[in-house]
């Protein structure tokens, strides 16, 4: 079975060179840098990594190589049998990142610079999972070349064709993997690299006032806050949601409460924007004419974080999602942001092969003079965290990619020399996995081309500019906000049996009561929430209200 180019998009393995046995390295070696040693033992050392008998999988390897050395990695082959062949094509350079896209699909990989015979895998020693261990002996040249070499003489992104063949010739799986020659250490400066990570979860407060999450939903936040937590040196900026700060928190749940714990400890170690007490669309409530629950959300979310944390959050700085409409964006500036992290698929880009922007830029704002400084999250690695079946290789991928971008960067360099970053984060409704988290956030710590920054500091990096040294601008897309999806009738029918309620509370028992009503409403707005589950917040809290009117 051929699982290759068409399906495997992200497989894109950074960081080596030439194929030889472990049994025979060929030629001399000079000093290399090696910041992750391979030395697992195989997928069942790794997170997030299920056994499949029929491909080609990257379970560890070498994260960074300057000059000529030895990478090490070790592949899982499946079961494949010891007389089954490994084949491997190493190309040139790449010039730039559209290029660099299509040879992962398999196309323009360019000139081949060694053409590697296939071996059985009964040549490669083994793991004790079965995986291969595979040495990869690279030449820079500046030492002669030995047999079995291959000569890489400029820093760049080279691909490189996995191939597991029977000894008839038949492909049985094919990965897509990329080298990347580093230049010499400080020959090149770091791009910062701000990642940006959203943790929350659908609303932990249920209609009838009990607490819970789902298992998947507590799966997900275990993995986002394991992540953060093992690599503390790595300063991710994080978007709390509060309702599930909040809820873990309060959760009958020990391990819930432990999740709440650990998210709130050492905060001054990270960087915590401000964000409403659960997730929503602001242009939906604004046009809806629903600005006031949308300021009490806005307001109720920002009190919770800061009294779960022990300290202020960061107000001025909005990571907004791929609903960002112009009405949200003025609702926005109205309650104090100045700055703006927008994805990329939010903004009209009149040309899609322009170089990345590595600083920030000006988002126009419609209907209005103002302009907004803006950090834009990138399409194509915000994609890179869509796993497609092998973590290890998408986050090794999404370093590659950013390396790439650090050479270019450093080759268009016309005398200037701005200081340089930009920010990566997932898409929204992205799915954590715990073996690419942890790849991608060793990677950010030891690639020599990066350097991990919280995204606060990246707004003091020098702006971006056009060719003609002008600031770069962005406009949104004309999305249309569109009203929540409800029966406003039923909400304005329930948020007028809570007023009488709290109107008529009285004593302090009855205070405390409706001002739980007013809580339990709250988590209806998440745009995480069906139009039915959002109404039964709703029939919940006006049974409550009406018991006790009628009382």
């Amino acid at each position: 079975m051929i699982r290759g180019i068409g399906v495997r998009r992200f497989r894109s393995l950074g960081l080596a060179l030439c194929l030889v046995l472990v049994a025979g390295l060929a030629g001399p070696v000079a000093a290399q840098t090696d910041t992750t040693p391979a030395d697992t033992d195989g997928p069942f050392d790794l997170p997030g990594l299920e056994d499949d008998p029929e491909i080609l999988r990257l379970i560890d390897h070498t994260t960074a190589v300057t000059g000529s050395g030895v990478y090490r990695a070790v592949i899982d082959v499946g079961n494949a049998r010891d007389d089954v062949e490994l084949l491997v094509n190493v190309h040139d350079r790449v010039a730039d990142r559209t290029t660099y896209q299509a040879t992962i699909d398999g196309e323009q990989l360019g000139t081949a610079l060694t053409t590697l015979p296939p071996r059985p895998l009964s040549d490669f020693e083994r793991t004790a999972n079965g995986s291969a261990r595979v040495l990869i002996d690279l030449n820079d040249g500046t030492i002669p070349i030995e047999p079995g070499q291959v000569r890489l003489s400029r820093p760049g992104v080279y691909p490189v064709v996995y191939e597991l063949r029977t000894t008839d010739g038949d492909v049985l799986d094919r990965l897509i993997a990329h080298v990347v020659r580093l230049a010499d250490p400080g020959a090149v400066d770091p791009i910062s690299v701000g990642l940006a990570l959203r943790v929350g979860a659908p609303p932990g407060h249920r209609p009838g006032g009990s607490i819970g999450f789902s298992s998947s939903a507590r799966e997900r936040l275990t993995v986002l806050v394991d992540a953060i937590e093992r690599h503390p040196e790595v300063p991710v900026t994080l978007e709390i949601v509060p309702e599930t700060l909040e809820a873990l928190s309060l959760s009958p749940d020990p391990t819930d409460r432990d999740l709440a714990r650990r998210l709130t400890d050492r905060p001054e170690q990270r960087l915590v924007l401000d964000h409403p007490y659960v997730r929503v669309d602001p242009s939906g409530l604004d046009i809806a004419g629903l600005g006031s629950v949308l300021d009490d959300l806005e307001e109720r979310g920002n009190e919770v974080l800061e009294t779960l944390l022990g300290r202020q959050v960061r107000s001025r700085t909005w990571l907004a999602g791929d609903r960002i409409s112009a009405t949200g964006l003025r609702y926005q500036l109205d309650r104090g942001v100045r700055e703006a992290i927008v994805p990329e698929r939010a903004l009209l880009i009149a040309d899609p092969n322009a170089p990345t922007a590595l600083g920030p830029v000006e988002l126009l704002v419609p209907s209005s003079d103002a302009r907004v400084d803006t950090l834009v999250v990138d399409a194509r690695l915000s994609e890179a965290f869509e796993l497609d079946g092998d973590p290890v290789l998408a986050a090794e991928h999404l370093l590659a990619e950013l390396a790439l971008i650090s050479f270019e960067a450093e080759e268009n360099e016309t005398g200037f020399d701005p200081q340089r970053g930009l920010v990566i984060a997932p898409p929204e409704d992205w799915d954590p996995n715990p073996a690419f988290l942890s790849r991608l956030l060793v990677g950010l710590q030891t690639m020599p081309v990066v350097q991990p920054a919280p995204v606060d500091e990246l707004f003091d990096l020098d702006a971006a500019l056009t060719d003609d040294r002008q600031p770069v601008t962005r406009q949104l897309l004309g999305r249309v906000a569109r009203a929540p999806d409800a029966d406003l009738t039923l909400w304005n029918l329930t948020d007028d049996r809570v007023s009488a309620f709290h109107s008529m509370a009285a004593d302090a028992s009855g205070v405390v009561l409706a001002d739980e009503l007013v809580d339990r409403l709250r988590p209806s707005w998440s745009v995480e929430l069906r139009r039915e589950d959002r109404e039964r917040y709703w029939a919940a809290t006006r049974t409550i209200a009406d018991e006790h009117i009628t009382a």
